[in-house]
């Protein structure tokens, strides 16, 4: 179910709060559900309908990371949490970040080059902590894009 930001008009891309139809399986206070982009809502409603997801969580795994643009620690909320099982009764833990194709490539040569290599070394530098911290605890990490989403 889809709430309006107040803002809404003001955005490029859908935001509001997700209102799960499966409480059960939303870790964390299902009344506080926001998506910033349509790809994150797109995987809300697949984790919330499908039947392989056992529990899934938006923003709850904190993952500390060096941000070499700026020379900074800083912290990193992955944009999903999710536990699946499979066909061998087996649970994968995930954490799962969704981003547009085009922000997981380096960019290329002409406008807002300098941004846009900014915004890619420092998602960089969250995927690979990430990585690092989905391995530690057991866990896959993933970047999902609107290639997978649609």
């Amino acid at each position: 179910m889809y709430k309006p930001r107040l803002n809404e008009k003001n955005t490029r891309y859908k935001q509001g709060y997700y209102v799960p139809k499966n409480l059960k399986k939303y870790i964390g206070d299902p009344n506080n559900i926001m998506y910033r982009s349509n790809l994150e809502l797109l995987c809300f409603k697949y984790l919330d309908n499908n039947s392989n997801v056992l529990k899934w969580g938006s923003e709850i795994v904190r993952v500390n990371y060096y941000d070499i643009s700026t020379n900074k620690q800083r912290i990193y909320f992955v944009d999903i949490y999710a536990e699946f099982i499979n066909n061998n009764n087996n649970i994968t833990k995930s954490i799962i970040e969704i981003k547009p194709s085009k922000q997981t490539q380096p960019p290329k040569n002409g406008r807002y080059y300098t941004k846009r290599s900014n915004e890619y070394i420092k998602n960089s530098c969250k995927w690979k902590a990430a990585e690092a911290y989905a391995k530690t605890n057991g866990m896959k990490f993933l970047i999902l894009t609107e290639e997978q989403l649609r």
